[in-house]
């Protein structure tokens, strides 16, 4: 089998994207792929697309170097399990010479991130992530181990219920502003460091990255579906994000799902109510928008007890189990 780097030639983007379509033609919940935003990963600088040829294209990976010494493999597939492994072992060696002492996957960037291992008959939402089940196999076989699984829980307006909560006097909840767009991006990027920041080898935004990720999905942003927590001061102190699922738009050519992205509480507000604030009033803009009759908030860490028992009391199920791999060079 051949490994071939990535260059600069239309053929090679071709060859990258063509063997998703092969995989996954007979397969109807894969949405298929954003070539334009994906093809823009090639040019970045520390991203080192790798496709495995046998006179056809067998397997690809992205190795992604990171500079704090966790490196990412992402956007995997593989039509045999040695293509896969091939791929996956190509990717080692090169963030290896770069310095890299841990690698985990699959992982894209912050949000989109993990190999789905339960849940097959589920909906690929937007931002998620979707695989044929002996992707984890292949894994597991080039000495990859679970570093953690994350949960989708799934509600449907049928079974969704709020449950009643003291309420906190100290905490006010607002919508979005796409009006204040700039200091909506400053909010968000102030409140990401402060919640996330050396967890689960989440990689800070610059302000500059923040500000491109949330303008790239203002087109499918609706403000009723974001909610910032504020103290009696307005200072952030947490938010919930959700977005219309566009996958279904690509498919169906409506949308009554949406996913629920992230939700976050600053440290010293946590176990205070907040997340059930949030959480509240989503519910109460979302429940009276009678073109949504699903929805999917994942990823919930398997640790992350609050946000579990928060979705639980909103009648929430666990639908998808996703699990990210690890391996230490």
């Amino acid at each position: 089998m051949d490994i071939q780097l990535y260059n600069s030639s239309d053929k090679f983007k071709e060859y990258f994207f063509s063997l998703a379509i092969d995989i996954y033609s007979d397969d109807n919940i894969w949405m298929g792929e954003d070539r334009e935003n994906i093809a823009r990963l090639f040019d970045k600088k520390n991203y080192y697309p790798i496709i495995v040829m046998d006179g056809e294209v067998l397997a690809r990976a992205i190795a992604i170097y990171n500079d704090n010494k966790i490196a990412w493999i992402a956007m995997f597939e593989c039509k045999t399990k040695d293509a896969g492994i091939l791929v996956l072992n190509k990717c080692e060696d090169i963030l290896r010479e770069l310095g890299t002492e841990v690698i985990v996957g699959p992982k894209l960037d912050n949000l989109q991130l993990g190999l789905l291992i339960k849940g097959y008959k589920y909906p690929q939402s937007i931002l998620s992530n979707y695989n044929p089940k002996y992707y984890a196999r292949v894994f597991k076989k080039a000495g990859y181990k679970i570093k953690f699984r994350t949960y989708a829980f799934y509600l449907t307006r049928k079974s969704i219920k709020k449950f009643k909560f003291q309420i906190n006097d100290e905490i006010v909840t607002r919508e979005f502003d796409p009006d204040n767009l700039e200091r909506e991006i400053h909010i968000f990027n102030n409140l990401n460091k402060q919640i996330f920041s050396g967890t689960n080898d989440y990689v800070d935004r610059t302000i500059e990255e923040e500000r491109e990720l949330i303008i790239s999905l203002l087109p499918i942003i609706d403000p009723r579906l974001i909610v910032i927590a504020e103290d009696k001061n307005n200072n952030p102190i947490g938010f919930i994000i959700a977005l219309p699922d566009a996958n279904q738009m690509r498919k169906e050519g409506k949308i009554d799902r949406l996913r629920i992205i992230s939700i976050g509480v600053v440290p010293e507000w946590q176990r205070k109510k907040v997340g059930a604030h949030l959480g509240a009033h989503l519910y109460d803009n979302v429940i009276v928008m009678e073109n949504y009759q699903y929805a999917e908030a994942s990823f919930i860490l398997e640790r992350n007890l609050p946000s579990q028992l928060l979705a639980r009391k909103f009648n929430a199920k666990v639908g998808r189990t996703f699990a990210l791999f690890e391996k230490k060079l």
